[in-house]
């Protein structure tokens, strides 16, 4: 591309966008893409390269977390398709754009993106980004705690996946899919689903779903207290996220990486990335995202003995997590703050966090999630015999998965 660009041969320019533009971001990093796109002159390209320059130039800025310029990028893309007749790819930057908002837990206007998307779709069939679409209404589905039609919107989404033979597409969806059952309570079957989106993910060298896959898989590391191993998948993430420059990516693994170093008893090494996860979540506009932050910075005060502290942060998390977060991430942590709450002595106020968990787990239809309250509310009855806290390992902060990304 940098040696295209150079020669100046708008005519090959415009070919290589064409066959390889949608692509790009997922093998090089974002800020070197820029640099050479920005040389482009965009009045000279054809139509067809034209409609796809500014799509390069929106993945290129969202990974680096310049949301309102790549949204912007997306519009101009989806207007100048519509003026050249390339309605084609409307749907595709419907979806992306509907992506961003998800993620920055505007869901209402995601939904109507992806229902307009689908209405496209109608005329411009593609199966492919049918199945795109289709995991983006999964994942907020998700969101919702509507997990069983979460996953059959998923599964769907891997058939189309595969019948229209997109490897990046179909990681994306098995690693979604493996979220949504961790959900669930399957925590094996959920990382079955993760191992075999990274597995499609390194076999076509993509490098975003690679490290996306990564971060999930340690999140059922973790899950399973395996925290040596999630550690070992979010190092592995960090490097593959810094190197194609995708800070969503960066900012998941390093506050994952900081929620299984708190529960291998190593608070003190997590105050500086902890500080610069939420440094880039608030670049990333994510509230659901920095209101968990601050559920994981409560930990690392209960850990290093600062009681006060720890319960104004989750107070705090909590208040963000009940406005913004999925009822999953929600549920975990009350979970995890009401188990702290009994090893503090803290009874009455335990109780309160694991009955509004036990609500919400009976609504998401998680098993496990069930399990640990019931397990957590025998100890608050029999309480002060605390013996009973030796049932089990002590919950942890792991449940944030980063398939919330596009994810």
């Amino acid at each position: 591309m940098y040696h295209l660009v150079e020669s100046g041969d708008l005519k090959q320019i415009g070919s290589y966008l064409a066959s390889q533009g949608a692509g790009l971001q997922d093998f090089v990093p974002a800020s070197d893409l820029l640099a050479v796109l920005r040389k482009i002159d965009r009045g000279s390209l054809d139509p067809v390269a034209g409609c796809i320059l500014p799509e390069v130039f929106g993945d290129a800025l969202r990974a680096l977390g310049d949301l309102q310029p790549a949204l912007l990028e997306y519009r101009n893309a989806v207007h100048r398709c519509e003026v050249t007749g390339r309605a084609v790819s409307v749907p595709r930057l419907l979806r992306k754009i509907a992506s961003i908002e998800r993620c920055r837990t505007n869901h209402a206007k995601a939904l109507g993106q992806l229902v307009e998307a689908q209405g496209r779709l109608k005329d411009h069939p593609d199966p492919s980004e049918a199945g795109e679409v289709l995991r983006e209404m999964a994942l907020l589905e998700r969101t919702q705690g509507r997990l069983a039609e979460a996953a059959v919107h998923m599964n769907a989404a891997i058939d189309l996946a595969t019948e229209g033979s997109a490897p990046a597409a179909l990681s994306r969806c098995f690693t979604a899919l493996g979220s949504i059952e961790t959900d669930r309570g399957e925590l094996e079957r959920g990382l079955e689903y993760k191992r075999e989106g990274l597995r499609i993910a390194e076999r076509a060298g993509n490098l975003t779903e690679t490290a996306r896959s990564s971060i999930s898989i340690g999140t059922s590391y973790h899950a399973l207290r395996r925290y040596e191993d999630s550690v070992k998948c979010y190092d592995r993430a960090l490097q593959i996220a810094r190197l194609v420059g995708n800070l969503r990516l960066v900012a998941y693994a390093m506050m994952n990486r900081c929620a299984s170093l708190l529960d291998m008893g190593r608070a003190d090494e997590t105050a500086g990335e902890l500080a610069e996860a939420k440094r880039l979540f608030q670049i990333l506009e994510e509230k659901d995202t920095l209101a968990l932050l601050d559920v994981y910075e409560g930990q690392r005060e209960f850990e290093l003995g600062r009681w006060s502290r720890a319960t104004q942060l989750w107070d705090r998390g909590l208040r963000g997590l009940r406005a913004f977060a999925d009822r999953g991430d929600l549920a975990w942590s009350l979970v995890y703050i009401g188990r702290f709450c009994l090893e503090r002595g803290e009874t009455a106020e335990g109780r309160s966090y694991l009955d509004e968990a036990a609500a919400i787990a009976r609504t998401l239809g998680s098993t496990a999630l069930l399990s640990e309250v019931e397990r957590l509310l025998r100890i608050a009855r029999h309480w002060p015999n605390s013996g009973l806290l030796a049932e089990g390992p002590r919950i942890t902060s792991w449940y944030r998965q980063s398939a919330h990304y596009q994810i």
